[in-house]
């Protein structure tokens, strides 16, 4: 198989893209240079609460518009991630409400399931988002938890504009309705940059509106290299995030 970075380099990325150890080791050798950052004010650590919550929304593979893609790497590791950072950024975050908590955490685990492919896929947050409105009663029972209309109306929309640059969105009167859960869904998102085969690619303060601190940057890379390396090494997608989870706060 030929490495996601050798392929970016001739500028022939197949559709469907599945990490490498080379890969792997040529993000590893292009660390940014994060600056010293100690953890957020009032961030303490507690791996045990983040790994109960992480498990209690993982997605169900099935729910994958491309069985293929669950391995990919806009798959479950990916979406995993994105959950964790999720639920760092929502207890930094102002609202400290269960259900703000609960609807980012669930627009995060379904935000690219009905993906096509691992390029641009233009609108696949709107295709997620439907698709999410048409499986409630599914959801609220894998997830263990109730949904009203108004909990229904902020996942949709931070789904919808998950994948859209700001400048598309922010005259949208959804957005401006659901900005806070948006902006955490695109942040998440974006931390997950890292395990793109390409700099260029990688998470930029400028294309979000939540700015997270360098010590959330250095931890997104990190857990990147190591659950990509776990996995490649045989351990399944889910825990060879918790794992990086754990090897990360130990």
């Amino acid at each position: 198989m030929v490495s996601l970075i050798k392929l970016i380099q001739t500028g022939k990325l197949p559709l469907n893209q599945f990490m490498d150890l080379e890969t792997v080791n040529w993000i590893k050798d292009h660390r940014p240079s994060f600056n010293f950052s100690p953890p957020p004010i009032d961030f303490e650590p507690n791996l045990d609460e983040y790994l109960m919550e992480l498990k209690n929304y993982i997605p169900d593979p099935n729910w994958f518009l491309v069985s293929k893609k669950r391995d990919s790497i806009h798959g479950m590791r990916h979406i995993l991630r994105v959950v964790f950072h999720s639920i760092i950024l929502t207890l930094l975050s102002e609202d400290k409400t269960s259900r703000f908590f609960k609807n980012c955490l669930v627009a995060s685990s379904l935000h690219d399931l009905r993906r096509k492919n691992d390029l641009m896929d233009l609108f696949h947050g709107k295709r997620a988002a439907r698709w999410f409105k048409k499986n409630i009663f599914l959801i609220e029972k894998q997830f263990e938890i109730h949904l009203s209309e108004d909990d229904i109306k902020a996942i949709y929309y931070s789904m919808s504009f998950h994948d859209l640059p700001y400048e598309k969105i922010v005259k949208h009167i959804k957005y401006e309705k659901y900005k806070d859960l948006t902006d955490i869904l695109k942040t998440a998102d974006a931390l997950d940059r890292y395990r793109l085969p390409s700099v260029r690619l990688w998470f930029k303060d400028s294309y979000v509106y939540v700015i997270p601190s360098d010590y959330l940057k250095c931890m997104a890379f990190q857990l990147v290299i190591t659950s990509e390396t776990k996995f490649l090494n045989g351990v399944t997608n889910v825990n060879s995030v918790i794992n990086a989870i754990e090897e990360f706060f130990k």
